[in-house]
């Protein structure tokens, strides 16, 4: 499959701050210093916010500081009080989350992006299927940490539901899917992202078995640099223990 053709904003220079990392070659309108996200490889919401600002084309000017979303580093809680990644220190008094709001915060840094609509009809439809990838992740990460708990602690009516909340997005991206075309925006970011974590904890929902166009759209767009170079990755992950639920090194619901 050939991958779709990347789009980059037209970029201006930067001035020169002295700070170290900084380049003259990138958009960051106002920063003193470099700024952080403070994210954690297998998160979504961190995954989404870092392919955003691969095709702005910001991704150089930023810091990822990894970490673990369970053992909360202090400078995350420090800099969120909801202690949740992403969260991007911008430096001063600036710093933003959650997932979306940095996003949003990122696409107003780069001259002449195309990620989000400026008004209108369009910014809507962007910022709706920017929602639904977001409420996809938000339900598997609420299936990943059903399944973590012990045994006689699970609800299997909430699994269900929860599954069937899955597979009625699968079925909606499979009919929206053909809009999408060679789409680079905030909504088909999230949409694939979202699927990407189905793939990463769930490969056994094969959410592509009976829905070709959407599987043909996600392999496409699976192949840009931004997703390549983000991929996410897990912690060594350990045999679940009867304390799973409170003890999990890969507590993902502390993203957003």
């Amino acid at each position: 499959m050939q991958p779709i053709a990347p789009s980059k904003p037209a970029i201006q220079g930067m001035p020169a701050t002295g700070a170290p990392g900084l380049t003259r070659a990138r958009t960051c309108r106002g920063y003193d210093l470099k700024p952080q996200l403070l994210s954690a490889p297998y998160s979504p919401y961190a995954r989404m916010v870092r392919v955003v600002a691969h095709e702005l084309d910001l991704h150089s000017t930023i810091d990822i500081v990894p970490g673990d979303t369970w053992n909360v580093p202090a400078r995350v809680k420090d800099a969120n009080p909801l202690g949740k990644v992403p969260t991007l220190v911008v430096g001063g008094s600036l710093i933003v989350f959650d997932s979306r709001a940095i996003c949003d915060y990122l696409c107003g840094l780069a001259i002449g992006q195309t990620l989000l609509p400026a008004q209108g009809g369009e910014r809507a439809a962007v910022l709706t299927m920017q929602s639904l990838g977001t409420g996809l992740m938000d339900t598997m990460i609420e299936r990943f940490l059903e399944r973590w708990r012990p045994v006689d602690q699970q609800m299997p009516e909430v699994a269900e539901r929860l599954r069937a909340s899955a597979w009625r997005c699968y079925d909606y991206l499979e009919r929206a899917s053909p809009s999408f075309e060679e789409r680079v925006d905030l909504g088909t970011i999230a949409v694939a992202v979202a699927l990407s974590y189905v793939s990463f904890r769930f490969p056994k929902d094969d959410w592509t078995a009976g829905r070709p166009q959407l599987s043909a759209w996600y392999g496409r767009f699976s192949h840009r640099d931004s997703m390549l170079q983000t991929v996410l990755q897990d912690l060594v992950q350990p045999e679940p223990r009867p304390d799973a639920l409170t003890n999990s090194p890969m507590d993902d619901r502390r993203d957003k």
